[in-house]
């Protein structure tokens, strides 16, 4: 007996907010193993100070820009076996689908800098993102042929719902929450684009020290330092870009 489950995608955004949405996908998981990384969508956009666009995240003076970005991820699973019977059934199939998108927001005719600083932060993003795939692959491989216990069919949802919500919480602990933190050291070896350093070398320095901190950490739930997504809860966005604050 086959068991098919397509359970809510998870998004992270970084106003901190975590959408339950309705995933309506067409078709069915048709390998043992399905990763599908989408193309990262990189908006930039200017703005007028004065009259800012309705759509546009609301500064808080002195910001004059911000970056928003979103990771997204959501998947799909099959079990098969006697699983009304007396043998449990199996994970056989597991697709997993993972989004980035990233929205620059800059004000028009302002200085170079400010918009050299928010492509810091995109970068950021798609570094971590470039890891998505390898991930993906890994977590999914992982929830292949695991036993399901379940007697009928509500229970058979519910646990095969947990399994998929596990993948994306800890696909985007390995992403979203990495990034975060990246993010957050960026923002303060650049003193959010204030300091005169370059952003590639200081890219380079947070990356260098969020890795430094998985390491240590081994990436566990609720082990990193405040500095990273609960600095940017605390903003309500992240992450912004404040030149003249002192």
């Amino acid at each position: 007996m086959t068991f098919f489950r397509r359970p809510p995608a998870f998004s992270i955004l970084r106003h901190f907010v975590l959408l339950i949405l309705p995933l309506a996908l067409s078709g069915a998981v048709t390998a043992p193993v399905t990763v599908e990384i989408a193309p990262a969508k990189i908006e930039r956009r200017t703005f007028d100070p004065k009259h800012p666009p309705a759509g546009m995240p609301k500064l808080t003076p002195p910001e004059v820009g911000t970056c928003v970005y979103q990771f997204a991820c959501s998947t799909e699973a099959q079990a098969e076996g006697a699983w009304l019977g007396k043998q449990p059934a199996h994970v056989t199939e597991i697709a997993l689908r993972a989004t980035l998108t990233v929205t620059l927001w800059t004000p028009a005719g302002g200085p170079a800098k400010i918009l050299t600083h928010e492509e810091g932060h995109r970068e950021i993003c798609e570094y971590y993102y470039d890891q998505a795939e390898q991930i993906g692959r890994r977590l999914a491989q992982r929830v292949l042929g695991v036993a399901l216990h379940a007697r009928t069919k509500p229970a058979m949802t519910a646990e095969l719902d947990r399994l998929q919500k596990g993948v994306i919480r800890e696909f985007l602990e390995e992403t979203a929450t990495r990034c975060d933190f990246a993010q957050a050291r960026f923002d303060a070896i650049t003193e959010h684009s204030m300091n005169p350093i370059a952003e590639n070398v200081a890219i380079v320095r947070a990356i260098a020290a969020e890795e430094a901190s998985y390491a240590q950490t081994r990436g566990g739930p609720g082990a990193r330092p405040a500095s990273g997504a609960g600095a940017a809860a605390a903003t309500g966005r992240f992450p912004p870009t404040r030149p003249n604050a002192r």
